[in-house]
C-alpha cells in the first residue's frame, strides 16, 4: 500500500507503513494496516478532542446494523445492469440530480475519489465507471467489512481486480488522515449529517484539489422544521444522537469555503412539505433526496 497521501491525524505528518503494518508518526503509532480487509484503523490510536463520545455513539450504532446487514446482503446480477453509471436507477431518477446538470460518469472517471460513509453502496457504482481510486472513510469496522463484500458481490468476475483500487479507512471525518489536495472528487450519500459540519466541511475543502468537486446526497431541512424536530424530540425525550440533518447554516458554511454551490431543491422548505405529504400517507409525493454540489 502507498502511503503517500496518507498523514497522522495527530500532527498532520506524513506518516510511515512498516512491515508488521504499522503507521508511524515518528516513533508514535498513529494507525494499523490489515491487509486482508484493504483497511487502516485510525480510531484506535488517536485521540479525537470533543468527538471521543460522539465516535463512540456512532461506532455502536453501525456495528450493530452492520451485523444485521450482513444477513440480507443482496445478490444481484450484475450483467444486466447498465453500463454507463448515468444510466443506473440510483442516479437516472433523481429528479434533483439531473436538474443540476451533473454526469456521475464524468464527476469519478479517472479521478481520485474520497467516499464517506455510505458502506460502499455507491463505490462499487464508481469503480465500474472508471474511478483511478477510491478510499472510503468511516467510523465502524463492520461496516466497512460489509462495504467490502458488497463490492465484490457487485462486481462481475472479469472486473474482481477493480476491488484493489480501495483502501478503507476507519476514521472520523471530522479529522480525516490524508495529505492536502490528495482527491479531485469528495462523495457522501446520508452520512455528512452524522457528523460535526463546522470541522467536517473545511476537512473536505482541505484534502480536495483545486477545482475540485464535492457532491452530498444528504438531508437538508429548513431551519424552521429543523427546530420543529427538535422540540418534538425533546417533547418525547428522543435522542437521536448525531442524526441531525443539513439546514441552512451548513450552506453557508460550504459558501465560506467552495468558490461555487448548488443544491436542489433550490428551497428546503419544498423537500420538508413534500416528506410530510409523505408522512401523512401520501406516498406518491414522497420527495427525491436532496443534493448538494460544491466546486473547489
Amino acid at each position: 500500500m502507498k502511503t503517500e497521501l496518507l498523514q497522522s491525524p495527530a500532527s498532520g505528518q506524513s506518516v510511515e507503513l512498516t512491515s508488521a503494518g504499522d503507521l508511524l508518526d515518528g516513533q508514535q503509532k498513529v494507525g494499523q494496516y490489515f491487509p486482508e480487509e484493504q483497511r487502516i484503523e485510525w480510531i484506535a490510536f488517536n485521540d479525537y478532542p470533543g468527538l471521543n463520545n460522539r465516535i463512540l455513539k456512532e461506532i455502536q450504532k453501525y456495528d450493530a446494523w452492520a451485523a444485521d446487514e450482513a444477513c440480507k446482503l443482496p445478490t444481484v446480477s450484475v450483467e444486466n445492469l447498465p453500463f454507463s453509471i448515468d444510466e443506473e436507477i440510483a442516479y437516472r431518477r433523481s429528479v434533483n440530480l439531473q436538474s443540476l446538470g451533473l454526469s456521475m460518469e464524468k464527476l469519478v472517471r479517472s479521478k481520485r475519489v474520497l467516499d464517506i460513509g455510505g458502506s460502499c453502496r455507491d463505490s462499487w457504482r464508481f469503480l465500474r465507471a472508471g474511478a483511478d481510486t477510491i478510499h472510503q472513510v468511516e467510523v465502524s469496522s463492520p461496516s466497512q467489512r460489509l462495504g467490502l463484500r458488497r463490492i465484490a458481490n457487485m462486481l462481475p468476475d472479469s472486473d474482481q481486480k477493480l476491488i484493489d483500487r480501495v483502501v478503507f479507512h476507519t476514521s472520523p471525518a471530522e479529522f480525516l488522515p490524508f495529505a492536502d489536495q490528495s482527491f479531485d472528487f469528495v462523495f457522501s450519500r446520508s452520512t455528512i449529517h452524522h457528523t460535526d459540519r463546522s470541522k467536517t466541511i473545511p476537512e473536505i475543502h482541505r484534502v480536495l484539489r483545486p477545482g475540485g468537486q464535492v457532491l452530498f446526497i444528504e438531508p437538508l431541512r429548513s431551519r424552521m422544521v429543523y427546530r420543529i424536530v427538535h422540540f418534538v424530540r425533546w417533547i418525547a425525550r428522543r435522542d437521536r444522537g448525531t442524526d441531525d440533518p443539513l439546514t441552512s447554516k451548513d450552506i453557508r458554511l460550504l459558501r465560506a469555503c467552495f468558490s461555487q454551490v448548488r443544491f436542489r431543491p433550490k428551497n428546503p422548505l419544498e423537500y420538508d412539505l413534500k416528506d410530510t405529504c409523505c408522512w401523512l400517507g401520501l406516498k406518491r409525493m414522497r420527495p427525491d433526496n436532496p443534493v448538494i454540489h460544491a466546486v473547489k
